[in-house]
Order: C-alpha cells, then sequence, then structure tokens
C-alpha cells in the first residue's frame, strides 16, 4: 500500500509539472498554429496509434521527443542498444488521391469524347453502351471525391541512436513531401452527368428506362458532348522538407526529470498543384529550394516510477514562412504534443496527445489528435495495435484511424512493418536496422 501511495503522489506532482510546462508553452507559443499535420515517422508509431512522446525507442526519439535517449539502464559502452537504421519509410494519403490518380491514369474525358463520336457516327445499341459506361464510370468516380480534402504525407530517413542512462544522442536525415488540398466538383455538373447517364439509359433499353433529356441532343440528334463545360478541379499545396539534426538528452542531476534538444538545419521546397479533371495535364508550380534555416526541438520527460512516465515535446520553435509561385503563403510552425506511457517488460501502453491545432497546409481544416498504442512482446516479435482520432476544431469530419504492425528482432537486426486504415485514408510504413 505504501509503494502504491508513494506511485500516486509522484503521479499528482508530474500531472501538475506538466500541466505547468504545458501553460507555458501555450502562452509562449501561438496555439493555433498553421502548421503541418504532427508526423509519424515510423512502423512502431504508426502501429501504435502515433503515439511516441512518452513511448518511442531510442531508434525513433528523434522525431517525437528526444529526452528519451537517456533512458536507457547501462551507460552507452554496455548498453547495446546503439543502432542504425536505414531504410526508414512511413506514407499516408487519403483515398482521394488513389482516385485522382486512377482518373489520370484512364482518362475518361478522352474515352467519353471518343464513345460520343461513335456514338453520333453510328446510332447503335452498341454504341450507345460504350457511352453510357463511360459516362457512369467518370460520374461514379467523381461521386467519391467530389468536394472531399486531398491528403499526402511520406517520410524517409536515416537514424543513428546512442542512448544511455543518464544522457544520450542521435543524427538523422530525413525528407518528408506532405501537402493537402481540395477536390471541387460543382453540383450542376454532376446532375449534367446524370442526366446523359439516363438518356443513354432511354435509348439502351428503348425507353424502358432512364428518361429522354433532348436538351442533351442537337437539332440533327447528335449527342452533344460535354467535356468542355466539365470545370471540376482539384488543387494541393505542399512541401518537401529536408531535415538534419542531432539531437542530445541528459537527465538532471539525479531526479527523474529529463531533458533533450535536437537542433537541426531545415530546407523547404513548396508546390502548388492544379488539376482539371477534364483533362491528363497537371499543372504544378514549384518553388525554388529556400535557402538552409536552424530550428530547434524541445522534449522533457518525467519518469516518476519503473512503469510510468510522460513527457512533452515542442517542435519546431523557430517559425517559418514560405510563398509559392502562385502567390500562397506555407509556414512552419511550432506543433506542442504530450504524451504518458506505462512501460513493462508485458506491455507497453501509450497516448499523445496535441496541444495545439494544426491548420492544413491548403484548406482551414485542423488536426488535432488524440492517439492510443499498445505493443505486446511475445518473444522475438512484438505485437502492435493502436487508434488514432481526431479532435478538430473545423472542417468535415474524419472517422478514427485503427492501424496494427509487428516488430521483429533477431539478435542485433530488427524489421518492423505497420499499416494504419479508415473509410478515409491508409497508410504504410517500415524500418530496417541493426543493434551494436
Amino acid at each position: 500500500m505504501l509503494k502504491i501511495e508513494q506511485t500516486d503522489g509522484r503521479l499528482h506532482q508530474y500531472i501538475g509539472n506538466l500541466g505547468l510546462l504545458s501553460m507555458v508553452a501555450m502562452l509562449l507559443i501561438p496555439v493555433n498554429a498553421q502548421a503541418f499535420p504532427f508526423g509519424i515517422y515510423d512502423p512502431r508509431s504508426m502501429a501504435m496509434g502515433g503515439t511516441g512522446v512518452a513511448s518511442a525507442n531510442s531508434i525513433t526519439s528523434v522525431f517525437y521527443n528526444p529526452a528519451l535517449l537517456a533512458l536507457e539502464k547501462k551507460r552507452k559502452e554496455k548498453s547495446g542498444k546503439q543502432s542504425f537504421s536505414f531504410p526508414l519509410v512511413a506514407a499516408r494519403r487519403s483515398n482521394s488521391v488513389e482516385t485522382i490518380l486512377d482518373l489520370n491514369d484512364v482518362n475518361y474525358t478522352n474515352q467519353i469524347t471518343s464513345t460520343v463520336n461513335d456514338y453520333n457516327a453510328a446510332r447503335t445499341t452498341e454504341t450507345a453502351l460504350a457511352a453510357l459506361n463511360e459516362f457512369r464510370n467518370f460520374n461514379g468516380s467523381l461521386g467519391e471525391i467530389a468536394n472531399k480534402p486531398l491528403f499526402a504525407d511520406a517520410n524517409t530517413s536515416l537514424v543513428i541512436g546512442i542512448p544511455s542512462n543518464q544522457e544520450g544522442g542521435a543524427f538523422y536525415v530525413t525528407g518528408r513531401a506532405v501537402g493537402d488540398g481540395q477536390v471541387n466538383v460543382p453540383a450542376e455538373e454532376q446532375q449534367l452527368l446524370a442526366d446523359y447517364t439516363e438518356a443513354l439509359e432511354f435509348i439502351t433499353s428503348g425507353g424502358a428506362s432512364g428518361e429522354a433529356h433532348p436538351e442533351l441532343f442537337d437539332g440533327g440528334g447528335n449527342l452533344i458532348n460535354p467535356v468542355g463545360n466539365i470545370t471540376a478541379n482539384a488543387n494541393a499545396r505542399g512541401a518537401v522538407i529536408t531535415e538534419t539534426g542531432v539531437s542530445f538528452s541528459k537527465r538532471v542531476s539525479n531526479t527523474p526529470f529529463i531533458v533533450g534538444f535536437t537542433p537541426k538545419v531545415m530546407t523547404v521546397k513548396t508546390y502548388d498543384v492544379s488539376k482539371s479533371l477534364n483533362s491528363a495535364a497537371i499543372d504544378r508550380q514549384p518553388s525554388e529550394n529556400s535557402d538552409p534555416f536552424f530550428s530547434l526541438d524541445v522534449g522533457f520527460l518525467y519518469k516518476f516510477d519503473n512503469t510510468w512516465r510522460g513527457g512533452m515535446v515542442i517542435k519546431n520553435l523557430r517559425e517559418k514562412s514560405y510563398v509559392t509561385n502562385l502567390g500562397n503563403t506555407i509556414k512552419i510552425q511550432p506543433q506542442i504534443r504530450l504524451g504518458v506511457a506505462r512501460i513493462t517488460s508485458s506491455l507497453i501502453l501509450s497516448l499523445d496527445y496535441d496541444i495545439a491545432a494544426n491548420k492544413g497546409v491548403y484548406s482551414e481544416n485542423k488536426t488535432q489528435y488524440l492517439a492510443l498504442g499498445a505493443e505486446l512482446p511475445l518473444g522475438v516479435i512484438k505485437f502492435r495495435g493502436g487508434y488514432r482520432h481526431t479532435m478538430k476544431a473545423n472542417g468535415p469530419k474524419e472517422s478514427g484511424v485503427f492501424s496494427a504492425g509487428l516488430g521483429l528482432q533477431m539478435s542485433s537486426l530488427y524489421f518492423d512493418l505497420a499499416y494504419a486504415t479508415n473509410s478515409d485514408q491508409e497508410g504504410a510504413s517500415l524500418i530496417l536496422g541493426f543493434q551494436f
């Protein structure tokens, strides 16, 4: 009972200290930050819902909380946990991105033009049916993505980690491509395509179904090609970001408090992308590469017993704005996230929460995530699962993201995989590396 009471007291003390740190961070940093979404850089974090502020291991703590590098039970020369990881790859995207790419590959508008011309040249049931199938497919694809957001986030990294029990360090290089956008399909254009579908159904069924829609035919009975009237389009904005950084962490005297820093050099190349859905062409407007600039991540960790720990990370302390070739502004601004975890040899539980709502690059929609994760070690295999829920202040409702993955470690070699999905998006990640 005494041990439980002592742990309880430390927990309340930790919550109080963390709350004070959070309030200070919120006063010093704009909470309504126009920043990119908080990234997921590795399969362990992806499988565990995107958590990592208090639960990342020494391999990937550079991305989630550099303070975690000083948590090993042994000093660095005896820990055997120094690591080299490459490749480390993670990618996520909305399903609407795949539909846009499919539309670009198939080029329905050219096929509609071709089948309309074929029908006008020979008005048979077969040519009408061919045109009907193209209109159905095009309208169906547009209906899947009409006025829905686009999102893509992919990164690849190399990490060298050197953890210890009092201080630790790491070096990393990462490249990240991230952006979002919007598919704009006017309701009247969807209705127009639906009218064409009904008119062709009327012809192929001999009048048994559909409607005649005489307004879609000219005076000679030819079907009017609607492609020139299609204005539906997809617009997106994003950036390719490269970072090179060195992380280091230090335990404060003999206290349970650890602080970590990641000074880093960043370069950014912005993109504005516009695509008309009645054309295969993509109008992409890249900016020039920016001059390298210095930024900083800061992490805190409090370990209040042998199992429970909590932390906070503030990423991108230095703000930077970029103007695209189309005159739009993309900002990199601070991101603040809290985390708590329970770590045992048989089970790991983790929870992360974004203090700040991060604004999208293109739209006004914001992401503010609450993430839950678990890891179950069974011999050389580790099974992982997680869930991420958005607490957005505005924008369309996003359903929660479920994730799962596993890690395999054989001697010094490790290999991890993860997959995450919901009705609107999916992601995958992998890592290969070794410890020495």
